[in-house]
């Protein structure tokens, strides 16, 4: 939420919170090897660790939020979340661009343009 209030303080934009983009749990408890954890479940999306939610779970959630904003019928929206449950958004979209890799790669803040204008969904991220 904070990521995003200053643009929407800005463009005088009404923030609405959604915890369908709230981040994944990976798993119930701190792992020390948690990013090769992590890794595996970029390669096996229905790989569910104890205590946590699958990549296929998540991706099925975030998804449904732009299934949502596509049946809204509103033109332009900024969606604010976390890396990890944005680079399994992207990967769903582009299965070949966006894995494990990618996600290490994020900015914090990173911005993704993704367009679904009825064509094939296209992606640009976004540079400061």
């Amino acid at each position: 939420m904070q990521s995003i209030l200053p643009l929407a303080n800005k463009r005088r934009i009404n923030v609405i919170t959604d915890e369908r983009l709230s981040e994944r749990e990976l798993c119930g408890e701190n792992h020390p090897n948690w990013r090769e954890m992590l890794r595996h479940t970029f390669n096996d999306l229905e790989l569910c660790y104890e205590g946590g939610e699958s990549s296929s779970a998540a991706m099925k959630r975030a998804l449904s939020v732009i299934t949502d904003v596509v049946n809204s019928g509103l033109n332009h929206v900024v969606l604010a979340t976390h890396g990890n449950l944005m680079s399994l958004l992207l990967k769903y979209y582009d299965n070949k661009q966006f894995g494990f890799e990618e996600w290490e790669a994020l900015f914090n803040p990173d911005v993704y343009h993704l367009c679904l204008d009825g064509r094939s969904p296209t992606i640009r991220r976004i540079t400061f």
